[in-house]
């Protein structure tokens, strides 16, 4: 806009050479209303009819109206094009009080025919220009500058959206991603303009993988995954994102991360990927009730460190004691994240003893039995078992603290419990719970464990293959892990709480780790306190070498095929501290 009327003034005060009405033959701006109006070029140079234009590096086109064009809210301008490269980018041009402003600038990466469409506040414009940035390095000899062919340009309903399509295709509203064509390596600023710093806003980020047999994908897995870096002021966040085989949607949120993003850079997305961002306002997020929104993250924002990223403080949770989070990857799994043990005792200890514990399985006991026995770190509930403990407290009478009735009501509204007649039935899903007591090393294990009961929960075919593992284990290797976990205090005559548990042990730390660790560190506990297995262990773990690896693999391998996490690494961001 700015370079259109500036072209205006030019022509007005100095007098150009050339005539500033010659409209441009075979190109002309489709409005709303379905009508065409009529483009005007700002100058002969870079351009040629019907839409072809040739910026040379540092400079622009400009393309105005024949007339003022007056626009309310939620329209968007688009524009077609082909045979873009690196360093163009859109630009509406916008006059208010007869001063020349810009609405937004998006830089357009892609090799193949795409779009762009550019949100436009309320306002009269007056064109639009297409401008290529200064070149970073001297051109080769001989070298030719690739012509744009613009196709399409549009008034259109604004999509708060920008996508990048597997095929190439481009739509944006306020920045636009490197292109599926172009170079992986590839670095993109992005500014989001007309945001308030006083409202609520989440950035969602969705990667759509390459399709395997696509020409364009990656040669995996040489290349760095890819990253992103938000800011806003002299604020930023940044973190790498792993790309899965699966679509994920993930979720930057302003009140976590301390500011409103105003500019993101992405670099690094993979040849044939698609990726849509979208800059959502929340004003729904307010005081905290059973049926506040859950706020949808991934296991890495939810594990960001307080110490090393204090703009992510519990200080900024909507409830003053805990908040409550989707896993992005897994949306029907729901995490409270505790500001204290305290806290999240009053909400998960007596569910503990009724589904887990050995001797007190199966019954609800009152405070004076049990609150001064341990229960666990970190917790995770399926729907069956959190609805055999709600029903069970209202068919005897048994009074429940003020954290598990909004609990109760809670799993209710988010449908992972459903009140039919008098009781509880199981929906889907279940529930996590972790504390910011506890030490970021234990944390990160705790919630990591906890993570992969939630996997055994949203995925029946990984369920079916911890089971069938399970039953072909030699009957040592099973009595080891009921005697560990008898140690550890679960009843293991619950044969589902057996099974899940035996996964989520063995996927909660790295491959490398996982023969050491339960050899060395486990094996050394459970000899303090029960010496006489000693030489039974030293013989078992002779006879097996690899007990602990072998099926860890085994389901560590499936679940990076069926979505892309690893034992001891469920997190999609990988934060930049």
């Amino acid at each position: 806009m700015r370079a259109a009327f500036s072209f205006i003034f030019i022509c007005l005060c100095l007098g150009a050479s050339f005539s500033c009405s010659a409209q441009v033959e075979g190109f002309a701006l489709e409005e709303v209303n379905g009508g065409l109006l009529p483009l005007l070029p700002g100058s002969r140079e870079g351009w040629k009819e019907p839409g072809d234009i040739f910026p040379a590096p540092g400079s622009r086109v400009v393309f105005r109206f024949d007339r003022p064009l007056t626009l309310k809210d939620g329209y968007a301008l688009f524009l077609g094009f082909q045979n873009s490269s690196g360093g163009l980018d859109l630009e509406a041009l916008q006059s208010e009080d007869n001063r020349l402003t810009a609405a937004a600038r998006i830089p357009l990466f892609a090799a193949a025919e795409g779009g762009v469409s550019l949100m436009l506040p309320p306002g009269t414009y007056g064109g639009f220009a297409v401008n290529r940035e200064p070149r970073g390095q001297p051109a080769l000899p001989g070298a030719v500058e690739p012509a744009v062919r613009v196709l399409r340009a549009a008034i259109i309903p604004y999509e708060p959206a920008f996508r990048l399509s597997p095929s190439g295709g481009i739509y944006a509203s306020s920045a636009i991603m490197p292109g599926a064509a172009g170079p992986s390596t590839g670095k993109s600023r992005v500014t989001l303009p007309h945001v308030r710093e006083d409202a609520e806003y989440s950035l969602r980020i969705t990667l759509q993988p390459a399709a395997a047999d696509s020409p364009s994908a990656p040669p995996a897995p040489a290349n760095r995954p890819p990253r992103i870096e938000a800011r806003g002021g002299a604020r930023s966040f940044a973190a790498e994102i792993t790309a899965r085989p699966v679509p994920e949607t993930l979720w930057l949120h302003s009140r976590f991360l301390g500011f409103v993003p105003r500019e993101i850079e992405i670099e690094r997305v993979p040849p044939g990927a698609g990726l849509e961002i979208l800059l959502v306002p929340r004003p729904e997020w307010g005081a905290a009730s059973s049926s506040f929104a859950p706020v949808p993250a991934d296991i890495g924002m939810i594990l960001y460190d307080p110490a090393s990223g204090p703009n992510n403080l519990p200080g900024l949770w909507r409830h003053p004691d805990f908040e409550v989070f989707r896993w992005s990857l897994f949306p029907r799994v729901f995490i409270v994240d505790s500001r204290t043990y305290a806290v999240q005792k009053r909400l998960f200890h007596r569910l503990a003893f009724f589904v887990e514990k050995t001797g007190f399985r199966g019954k609800l006991h009152p405070d004076s039995r049990i609150w001064s026995r341990h229960g666990w770190n970190a917790h995770n509930y399926n729907a069956e078992g959190l609805a055999a403990f709600f029903n069970a407290a209202r068919e005897t009478g048994f009074p429940l603290n003020a954290e598990e009735t909004w609990l109760a009501g809670f799993l209710v509204s988010q449908g992972v419990l459903r009140e039919e007649g008098r009781g509880f039935v199981p929906g889907s899903g279940g529930v996590l719970g972790v504390s910011r007591e506890a030490p970021a090393a234990a944390r990160n294990l705790l919630l990591t464990h906890e993570a992969f009961h939630g996997v055994y929960y949203g995925l029946p075919e990984f369920r079916g293959l911890v089971e069938k593992t399970w039953e072909n284990l030699p009957e040592e290797q099973k009595e080891f892990w009921r005697f560990y976990f008898t140690w550890m205090g679960y009843d293991i005559g619950d044969q589902y709480l057996l099974v899940n548990e035996f996964q989520a042990y063995l996927l909660q730390q790295p491959l490398p780790q996982l023969e050491a660790q339960y050899k060395g560190v486990i094996a050394g506990r459970l000899c303090d306190g029960h010496p006489e297995r000693r030489a039974w262990l030293a013989s078992l773990f002779d006879k097996y070498p690899d007990m602990f690896s072998r099926p860890a693999r085994l389901f560590s391998d499936y679940l990076e095929r069926a979505a892309g996490i690893q034992a001891g690494n469920v997190e999609s961001l990988r934060i930049e501290y």
